[in-house]
């Protein structure tokens, strides 16, 4: 548990904590919530990871408040947990100075870049990365075989990146649409 300065006491679950102690994540801390306003006001210290923390929190009791007051959506622990983790990692894509960063890649792109440049992709790409490379059991935590693991970390890419309304419902999410 962590203590948070707007929710008081968290618990984070086993695989928000294994996250949290990665590289990747952990360099949420060194980039501000609002960019470069601390230099002008510098009492404005929220940083990336307090941000994040904040919505895993907050993803998880939207989940659990929806699981109990509509139970036709059969919303279970594992949607729940899905929720948390996408909160946690929205923001891993972030560069230094945050959105600045993210209209100094725009420029780039203006200029002859690849795809468009969007912050929620690359913290997709990073939790991707993450779990691989510090070898983050995924299917210990959701209590499942591998393939079902891969499932809920494809619904946690799309609750971070959205899906179009013209695009048609991935197969690959272990969800149907309903949900």
């Amino acid at each position: 548990s962590v203590q948070d300065r707007i929710h008081g006491q968290v618990v984070l679950r086993g695989l928000l904590v294994a996250v949290m102690d990665t590289a990747a994540f952990q360099r949420l801390d060194r980039i501000k919530q609002l960019g470069g306003c601390s230099f002008v006001y510098p009492s404005t210290s929220h940083t990336r990871k307090e941000h994040s923390i904040g919505v895993a929190h907050l993803a998880g009791e939207m989940g659990k408040h929806l699981a109990k007051t509509q139970p036709d959506l059969n919303i279970d622990d594992d949607d729940i947990l899905c929720l948390e983790l996408a909160g946690l990692v929205h923001d891993l894509g972030h560069g230094p100075f945050s959105h600045m960063f993210e209209h100094f890649m725009h420029l780039v792109e203006k200029k002859g870049g690849e795809a468009p440049w969007e912050h929620e992709n690359m913290s997709a790409q990073l939790l991707r990365y993450l779990i691989d490379a510090n070898d983050i059991p995924v299917h210990e935590y959701f209590d499942c075989d591998t393939a079902q693991a891969e499932c809920h970390i494809n619904f946690v890419v799309k609750l971070i990146e959205g899906l179009k309304d013209e695009s048609p419902w991935p197969d690959d999410l272990g969800r149907g649409e309903q949900k």
